[in-house]
């Protein structure tokens, strides 16, 4: 007989909370390679801005609820007028823990719509979520 699978919603969580604790700074970039180390987020991003819960004046209000069909969410807001630094084609946005720029880490990447960008203008990246499931 098969053993049932189950998580604590406590343990989804406590890994949602750390994006909410660590994030920094967020980055849109240039490529859809596996990007997991900082040094591929630094020598692929337009956009940039600073990230954080904090109250301030990058204080963004971070929403965790259940997930859809099980689990737990974490909504990342709006982030309106990014400035672009780079000319390029987005495909991805990522959440780093800015750190020293050698002890950054890449918290969390998701894709994006493609879209080129022009340096001096602004880009706006919609609120989206990161959802962990239950097991199955």
């Amino acid at each position: 007989m098969a053993t049932g699978k189950a998580v604590n919603a406590n343990v989804l969580d406590a890994a949602l909370d750390h994006v909410i604790e660590k994030v920094t700074n967020i980055y849109v970039i240039s490529t859809s390679l596996n990007i997991e180390s900082w040094s591929v987020v630094d020598g692929n991003y337009l956009a940039s801005t600073s990230m954080s819960s904090t109250s301030g004046d990058f204080g963004y209000t971070f929403t965790k609820a259940a997930g859809a069909g099980g689990g737990r969410k974490l909504t990342i807001p709006t982030v309106a007028d990014i400035d672009i630094w780079g000319n390029g084609s987005a495909y991805g946005v990522a959440l780093v823990d800015g750190g020293a720029a050698d002890d950054a880490k890449v918290l969390y990447v998701t894709s994006c719509t493609q879209k080129p960008l022009t340096s001096g203008d602004k880009v706006n990246v919609p609120s989206w979520d990161i959802q962990f499931t239950d097991p199955v």
